[in-house]
């Protein structure tokens, strides 16, 4: 019995067995000579040394903070480098996916906080390449199961996630910007094309003329959509749709001078013949000829875009 209650007091002993200073300095020691390029052997000797104090809530705190400290200072010679960060972030990394225990929750409890802030860094300093190499260590958590929770995952990489979204719909309004000024229409607020109604409405007849013959009903685009794809496109649309608006607006005044003409005439004159149309046809069997050559053209043109 005795022996036993020996035995149960140095378990007890070596479960409280906590870091020491000189532990401490000899672990710092130990990242200082990471430097700038992140080493295996190096790595796996500090995850070896901080999974004596796995279970151990104080010393892993101890440890994290020695880590942490390196990767958030932008101010101490040295240690504040960009290209020292990296190889920091790879030891967190080994002691989340190999030692484990209470590192997990000392991590990764305050991950969302040093993530951005050697994200920031990078950022910076225009490390682009170190930028992607973090991306993809947070990345591995989801993948190798570290952390399961996808709302918590998505939370610690917020930074990536922000600019992701906000490059993604900048670059998407710089190019839908470019497609429309290259095509002469500006943009009302909600995206839409700022055109008058008249001319919109004839703009898509032409567009549905052109889409269709040989443009599945799934693919064929909008104006708005023509715009940011294809601007010369829209821009040959716009141009007949008001070739096709002016010759409207030619006839109807001609119509309207002809019939008041005859309509003066019939009072003082007796009833004569109807003019010859012939010339009126040939105008119109020109202008038929060439919206036929316009149609053919912008045909070939939405076949491309509505692919794209």
């Amino acid at each position: 019995m005795a022996q036993d209650g020996n035995n149960d007091m140095m378990e007890e002993e070596e479960e409280e067995e906590e870091i020491d200073e000189e532990q401490v300095e000899d672990y710092c020691e130990m990242l200082d000579k990471l430097g700038n390029f992140p080493e295996k052997v190096a790595i796996n000797s500090l995850s070896m040394a901080a999974e004596d104090f796995d279970s151990s809530p104080k010393s892993a705190a101890v440890i994290f903070n020695c880590i942490r400290s390196r990767l958030v200072d932008c101010t101490s010679a040295g240690i504040s480098s960009p290209d020292r960060k990296l190889p920091l972030v790879y030891v967190l990394d080994s002691l989340l996916k190999n030692v484990k225990g209470v590192y997990i929750d000392i991590i990764l409890g305050d991950a969302a906080d040093w993530l951005t802030a050697v994200y920031n860094i990078f950022d910076k300093a225009k490390k682009e390449d170190e930028k992607a190499r973090l991306k993809k260590v947070w990345n591995s958590w989801k993948q190798f199961g570290v952390i399961k929770d996808d709302e918590r995952w998505r939370k610690i990489g917020q930074c990536f996630l922000t600019t992701e979204s906000s490059s993604s719909g900048g670059d998407a309004a710089a190019a839908a910007s470019a497609a429309t000024n290259s095509s002469g229409i500006a943009r009302n607020p909600d995206g839409s094309l700022k055109l008058p109604s008249k001319l919109r409405a004839q703009m898509q007849i032409l567009l549905d003329e052109v889409q269709a013959d040989g443009v599945d009903e799934l693919e064929k685009v909008s104006l708005e959509r023509l715009a940011d794809i294809n601007p010369s496109l829209l821009q040959q649309i716009k141009e007949g749709a008001e070739m096709e608006l002016q010759d409207n607006n030619q006839n109807q005044s001609s119509g309207q001078q002809q019939s008041s003409s005859i309509a003066t005439a019939s009072n003082n004159m007796p009833a004569a013949p109807a003019a010859p149309i012939s010339e009126w046809s040939k105008l119109k069997l020109n202008h038929l000829e060439k919206s036929h050559d316009l149609v053919a053209s912008l045909q070939r043109h939405v076949r491309s875009a509505s692919q794209q």
